[in-house]
Formats: C-alpha cells, structure tokens, sequence
C-alpha cells in the first residue's frame, strides 16, 4: 500500500514537463505540416499555417499538463522491502543479462544458418525474451524472500482499479501525440548537430519482418511482455525503494532516465524520459501498479500500429 502521506511534484519537475510537453505538441505540429508537404522557409502562408497548428498544439498541451501535474497527489511509497533485497536481486538481473548476452553470442558465433537475418532474428527474440522471463522470476524470487505477495507489493487490489486503469488509458493516448513531436524535435536537433538518426533496433526488426508468426512474436514482447516487466522493475520495485531511502527526486529522475537510457537510442531519449517521468505520476496518484502497465501496453500497442501503416500513409 502507498501511505497517505502527500509528496506534491517540485516547481523544477512541472516546469520540466511542462516545457516537454510544449516540445512534444509542437514537434508533433511540425511533423504533421512536414507530412502535408508544407515548405515552410520558402512559402509564407505555409509557415504561418504552421504556426497556428503549432500554437494550438502548444496551448493544448500546457493547459493539459498543468491541469495534470495540478491535481497530481504524490504519496509517500511504503513498502516493507530492504534496499539489500533490491541490490541483491539487481545483481542476480546483471548476471541473468550476461548469461543471456553470452548465449547469444555463442549462438551467433557457433549456428550455421544460411539464412542470416532469419539466425539473427531468431536470436534477437530469443534472448529479449529469456531475459524477460528471468526478470519475473527474480521479481517473484524477490517477493517471497520479503514474505509479500503480488497484490500487496504493487497494489494490484487496492479500491479504484478500473478508474486507475482508464486513468492509464487516456493517459496512454495522450502521451502519444507529444512523444512523437519529441521524436521529430530530436531527429531535427541531431540532424541541425550533424549527428546521424539511428531508429531504434526493434523498429526496424518489425519493419523488416514481413510474416505473420514474426510479427506476433514481436506484438506479444512489445505489447504483453515489454509494459510488464518493466514496469514492475522501474516503477514497482526501483523507485519505492530508492523513495523509502530518502532520496524521491533521485527515484523519480534516475528511475526515468534509467528507463529511457536501456532502450539505448539517442532519438526516445527525451520522449521516453517523459513517459517514464508520466508513469510514475501515474502510479503516484492511483497506487496500483497496473495503471503504468496497462498505460505503457497502449502506448506500445499504438507505436506497433503506427510502424505497421506507415508505409501505407
């Protein structure tokens, strides 16, 4: 159970958002007239077209965003684990990492397969998914050496389930729009910086996988596996334990960063480091972890959509 004591979001966290947000709906009004072909530095009426859209994204996404960071009650996270129970299992996850990394590699090093990109595919879903599985049983290991169970750890019963979880949901789709302006406002500064956009590895594994079994593997990872398990190890487990030692801002900012910096690409940085920093305010205010993770699969479930139809847009 989260404690009724309230925590309120600093000025420094609102305003942060607050300004990803402007970033976000204005990228995503930017990325739009890109998509209707506008050019804006050589026809006037395009660019102040433009800035209208822009502006009214941007006035969209600070009124929604000050609304929500307003009626956001932060609550002191309390839980009856130790910080040497977390460490613990964090070591157990780095060694289950090596051994899947190591398997990997000896697959790939040892299996003769004339059929590269089917061997690597294989292996890529192979040890994502391993590494997946190994993470629920040490959280599961985890639970039982602190004597809880699954409902009591992550507050999977708590009063106002289906409101935390439609919470989750309109959070999910509201989210969306302004990561992926983040998305263009990234690709643009990186580009502006000389700096080559690198799409993130799994999207262009499902762009390039063309049967149905594959991209049902990858849906299921994405939309089922990936919300899940991550969820219980950043938002679950992580950031109650590092709050309960005293430090929440450093939960809040290094559980976020953390998050976006796993996915280990320069272009979601920022918009992951945004629904990360979302997801907690999420599971914050409901205090039932299954908010973020129903939150986390919509939003996973409308970016595998996307990836699908975009060539068809």
């Amino acid at each position: 159970m989260l404690s009724r004591i309230a925590w309120q979001t600093d000025a420094g966290l609102k305003r942060l958002l607050i300004l990803l947000a402007c970033l976000g709906t204005g990228g995503f009004a930017g990325h739009f007239a890109e998509w209707l072909g506008l050019s804006l530095l050589q026809d006037a009426k395009d660019f102040l077209l433009f800035l209208g859209v822009a502006s009214v994204f941007l006035g969209t996404g600070w009124g929604l965003f000050t609304h929500l960071l307003k009626r956001a009650e932060l609550r002191l996270a309390d839980r009856e684990w130790t910080v040497d129970s977390v460490l613990v299992m964090l070591l157990r996850l780095i060694a289950c990492f090596m051994v899947v990394g190591l398997s990997s590699y000896l697959m790939d090093r040892f299996w003769e397969d004339p059929q590269a990109d089917r061997k690597q595919f294989v292996i890529s879903i192979g040890g994502t998914f391993s590494f997946q599985v190994a993470l629920l049983f040490l959280i599961r290991n985890f639970l039982k050496e602190n004597h809880l169970g699954w409902s009591a750890a992550f507050g999977f019963r708590d009063p106002g389930l289906w409101k935390g979880i439609a919470l989750g949901a309109g959070l999910a789709m509201l989210v969306l729009p302004v990561n992926v302006g983040l998305i263009w406002v990234s690709q643009k500064g990186m580009e502006w910086r000389s700096i080559q956009p690198v799409v993130q590895q799994t999207i262009e594994t499902l762009r390039s996988r063309t049967e149905f079994q594959d991209r049902f593997l990858l849906a299921f990872l994405a939309i089922v596996m990936a919300p899940l398990s991550e969820e219980l190890l950043f938002r679950g487990i992580l950031y109650p334990a590092i709050k309960q030692a005293g430090l929440p801002n450093m939960a809040l900012w290094g559980t976020s960063i953390l998050f976006a910096l796993t996915h280990a690409n320069m272009m979601t940085f920022l918009p992951l480091t945004l629904l990360a920093l979302t997801l907690t305010l999420l599971y914050e205010h409901t205090g039932n972890l299954l908010a973020p993770i129903v939150a986390h699969s919509l939003f996973n479930t409308a970016n595998f959509v996307w990836v699908l139809l975009e060539p068809q847009l």
